[in-house]
């Protein structure tokens, strides 16, 4: 058994150590690594080639052209040069358990006929990884949709990094490059509808290095409007209460950051409203009181005239509210995160709680801690920094 190995890669070359270093060190070695490199920026490119020179062992080879288009495009270069039998998908800031090939190897010996497998995965956080996603594999009359909206409820499910598919079936599928994202979900749906043998691993084989603030979480970087769209376009493959479900679990959540009126609800969610009234219900609430919470921060930003604040806690709300703050004339200094998991946000930096003690906040009006359960904790290591600051509670 064969693999090609493909690797899309996209300004990173310490990430992309890491996970050539998993893909080195597997116990079964793959015939070929391809990196395809979407259009990384000069000075990435360069770092990119030197650092393929060590790993001549597994067979490098590196795709690069000039513009950045995305991930599935890369994956679909990856996709038209891999010659082995088997296709492995592993994103660049991932990576892999030594075992994993072995492990696809060994399985397939006793089912030969199988096209697709996917393994467990572990998000890892600060440097700790959780528990084993996800907890079941899908059953055999369960269509992806159901599996990954009924039974995982969008928070986990088949994961690229963690997907092995018969070559051949790789070509004819194909990831879907007009998609801005949710392209896992659309290859997974897409793949299992032209396959009748697929078999889970139920062991945590990849490791996937991800931002804390979106664990279990579909990204609300993607527009309310796209992922409507997203379930328009792939229909056909859902039952009516896996529409129930993506409504219930995707798009009620987004509207919570998006400006859509909480009155008017679209035909899917009058299914989550049908199919779970009570799950429905505490969903819009939720909405309802996210909303009421914003207007009053923001009311209370501009009766006292703070217009530079700090927001403390890197998640879905500060990143909602910090847009909105942009728009409202309120000035966003930066957003103070524990891990300091991420440098930038569009034009906001996300930093340490050590930026209090630099001149950057000499000007803070307000710092507004953005959290439902940490308030206490939160106001705790501000007042450590800067003991005297206003603090609110978003």
């Amino acid at each position: 058994m064969l693999f090609s190995v493909v690797i899309p890669v996209f300004n990173r070359v310490l990430e992309l150590e890491r996970a050539l270093n998993s893909v080195a060190s597997q116990t079964y070695k793959p015939e070929e690594v391809i990196i395809i490199n979407d259009g990384s920026e000069l000075q990435y490119t360069k770092k990119i080639q030197c650092l393929i020179k060590n790993y001549a062992e597994i067979n490098v080879r590196l795709i690069t052209y000039p513009n950045n288009v995305n991930g599935a495009y890369a994956r679909n270069v990856g996709i038209n040069n891999a010659k082995a039998e088997f296709i492995c998908f592993l994103d660049s800031d991932d990576e892999w358990e030594i075992d994993k090939l072995d492990r696809i190897r060994s399985l397939h010996v006793n089912n030969p006929q199988c096209q697709f497998f996917y393994n467990q995965y572990r998000n890892v956080i600060a440097g700790k990884a959780r528990e084993p996603l996800p907890v079941k594999g899908i059953c055999k009359d369960q269509s992806v949709a159901e599996y990954t909206f009924i039974s995982n409820q969008g928070k986990s499910g088949i994961q690229s990094s963690c997907i092995c598919i018969k070559s051949n079936l790789a070509k004819l599928i194909r990831f879907d490059d007009s998609l801005t994202g949710h392209q896992d979900w659309d290859f997974a749906i897409r793949a299992l509808s032209n396959c009748d043998d697929v078999l889970f691993i139920e062991e945590a084989l990849t490791l996937r290095h991800v931002d804390g603030s979106e664990e279990g979480k579909v990204s609300t970087s993607l527009a309310y409007d796209f992922s409507c769209s997203f379930i328009k376009k792939l229909e056909n493959y859902f039952s009516i209460k896996a529409m129930a479900a993506y409504a219930l679990n995707i798009l009620l959540p987004k509207k919570l950051f998006s400006n859509k009126s909480l009155i008017y609800i679209n035909k899917y969610e009058v299914l989550a409203f049908a199919f779970y009234p009570f799950e429905f219900m505490s969903e819009f609430r939720a909405h309802y009181l996210f909303r009421k919470r914003y207007t009053r921060i923001l009311r209370l930003c501009k009766k006292n005239d703070f217009n530079k604040v700090i927001l403390v806690g890197w998640n879905s709300y500060s990143r909602y509210i910090e847009q909105q703050m942009v728009k409202s004339g309120i000035e966003v200094v930066c957003v103070i995160d524990k891990y300091k998991r991420i440098s930038s946000h569009n034009s906001v930096n996300v930093l340490g709680y050590d930026v209090l003690n630099t001149d950057l906040t000499k000007d803070v009006k307000c710092v507004i801690t953005v959290t439902d359960l940490h308030h206490e904790s939160m106001a705790a290591d501000v007042r450590s920094y800067q003991p005297k600051t206003r603090l609110e509670y978003f």
